[in-house]
């Protein structure tokens, strides 16, 4: 039961928060606008009390700072597919997905075998591949994961930039340093 009651809190808590920041990610953002949006997206990670490294929020700064062409859209925006007017409905679609990816970062955790997980969703397998995650050993029952933040994941900023984005990510009620995160 407090497993289920924590996950439907983090999917409440992680909807809220994508039907907030949604619109301001709908289309590029422009270079000028950028660190402006980032911070909002932040404040609405505190708001709802996301944890800092969680995978929503370094999907939702992952759409902030993608690249992508008309033919291949960037992976978190093709995951998130945000817009204006983004229903809770939408933002559920979104964090189910993500969901599975934080299951098979889960079962590594706790030591169990390799899970292989299929999907059509090439937006998904490709943000998948950027994140570079690993699991980590679970802590006191709770699992963990290792997400490597690269220009792969926000290729519109320099090592700088992807420094800083990761101190902020640690400083939004982290449990841990780095960007291993409690899931």
């Amino acid at each position: 039961y407090p497993i289920a009651r924590d996950l439907t809190f983090r999917i409440e808590a992680e909807g809220k928060f994508l039907v907030a920041v949604a619109p301001l990610l709908a289309h590029q953002v422009a270079q000028r606008n950028l660190r402006s949006v980032e911070a909002s997206i932040f404040e609405q990670a505190k708001l709802h009390k996301l944890q800092g490294g969680g995978l929503i929020t370094i999907a939702a700064l992952a759409c902030l700072y993608e690249q992508g062409t008309k033919n291949v859209p960037p992976p978190a925006r093709g995951v998130l597919k945000p817009g204006l007017g983004y229903s809770e409905a939408e933002a559920h679609n979104a964090i189910l997905d993500l969901k599975a990816l934080e299951f098979l970062l889960v079962a590594g955790s706790f030591g169990l075998p390799p899970i292989g997980f299929l999907t059509r969703d090439k937006s998904l397998g490709r943000l998948w591949r950027n994140l570079q995650a690993r699991p980590q050993a679970a802590i006191q029952g709770k699992a963990r994961a290792f997400f490597q933040l690269s220009e792969k994941l926000f290729p519109r900023i320099d090592d700088n930039g992807v420094k800083r984005i990761r101190a902020a990510l640690e400083a939004i009620d982290s449990p841990s340093l780095g960007t291993a995160v409690t899931l």
